[in-house]
Parts: C-alpha cells; sequence; structure tokens
C-alpha cells in the first residue's frame, strides 16, 4: 500500500478514485524516494508520445521545499499558510530575468516568498532589486495572523531580522506596507 503522504509528515489525498486508477494503471508509475514509495502519474501534451522534462528538476523548488522554508523561518510545524512557494525557485527565476537594480512586483503576494527571494537574492549578488508586493487583507482563521497580508508583513520582518543578523552588509532591507481605503477598492 502506498499513502499520499508529503514529506513534511502531512497527509495529502489521492486524486483519482481505485476505479479510475485500474482504468487507467498505465498513466501511474511508482518510485521509492528516500526509502518511501510515491505514485507519480505520467502528462503528456496533446498528441505527444512521451512527456518532456522539466528544467526545474532540483528538489529544492519544490513546494515542500517552499513550506518548509517557510517553517522554520516562524519556528513551527503547524501549517500557518498553506503550500507557499518555494524560495529558491524564485530565486533562481528572479536571477535569470533580472538585474542588479530592477523592480519585482507580484499582484498574488501570498506569504511573501517574492520578497524574500529578492531579499536574499541582493544579498547573495549585491544587488539592489526591490519589490511591490499586493495582497489583499484575505482571512485565515489564524489568531495570531488574521489575514494573508499579515502573514505576508511577519514573513518579511523575520527574513530581514536573519539576513541582518547574518550580514553586515548596508543594504536597504526595509520596507513600507500601504493599506488602501474601502472607497478605494470599488
Amino acid at each position: 500500500e502506498v499513502f499520499p503522504c508529503w514529506s513534511d509528515g502531512f497527509a495529502g489525498c489521492w486524486t483519482w478514485d481505485k476505479n479510475r486508477v485500474r482504468q487507467n494503471l498505465d498513466w501511474l508509475v511508482a518510485r521509492l524516494v528516500r526509502g518511501r514509495w510515491k505514485i507519480y502519474r505520467k502528462s503528456y501534451a496533446n498528441g505527444a508520445e512521451r512527456m518532456l522534462k522539466t528544467v526545474l528538476i532540483d528538489p529544492s523548488f519544490y513546494t515542500e521545499r517552499g513550506q518548509s522554508a517557510f517553517n522554520a523561518l516562524f519556528d513551527t510545524k503547524t501549517k500557518i499558510f498553506q503550500s507557499p512557494k518555494s524560495p529558491y525557485l524564485l530565486m533562481q527565476l528572479l536571477q535569470t530575468a533580472t538585474e542588479g537594480d530592477d523592480w519585482v512586483i507580484d499582484f498574488f503576494a501570498g506569504s511573501g516568498t517574492t520578497a524574500q527571494a529578492v531579499l536574499e537574492l541582493n544579498q547573495q549578488d549585491g544587488g539592489n532589486r526591490r519589490f511591490i508586493l499586493v495582497q489583499l487583507p484575505e482571512a485565515t482563521g489564524h489568531p495570531e495572523y488574521p489575514t494573508i497580508a499579515e502573514i505576508t508583513k511577519e514573513r518579511l520582518r523575520r527574513v530581514i531580522k536573519r539576513l541582518n543578523t547574518d550580514n553586515s552588509s548596508q543594504q536597504d532591507r526595509g520596507f513600507r506596507v500601504f493599506k488602501l481605503d474601502r472607497g478605494e477598492m470599488t
């Protein structure tokens, strides 16, 4: 038996029921990953006979790594924010697509992974990239962080504190928060 467990210990769920699995068994592949069996579904483009490999195969790009990085930053095993992107993936993309003084804009900021990637990449290469994040104050149900925007701000505070502790660089790592008035959101 193989169960849909994430590498961070949290239980997942199957997307196919037993009947669909039986009917499409050729589409599934089982692989032993770090001592655990995992099931993968083959995915082909229309008319293709085989799937192209992604260039983003580094395990540090996976969502599980994003969750681990987030949880380490917040020093928790509780999922305060569900499935944050990997900051390592975004750092790689930013390194490829930006130069030292570029602006990076994320209109769906979520937990603030993009800003973390910008700050950490700046520390790595001495760049001065800046970011603009937009995040609506969506409710989370978490008492300490009642909205996603609160999680975003706290993540940035923690990243900046860590970077300032780890590095004596004089880089500007501050950020400002602007809030729209209710009348402006129509």
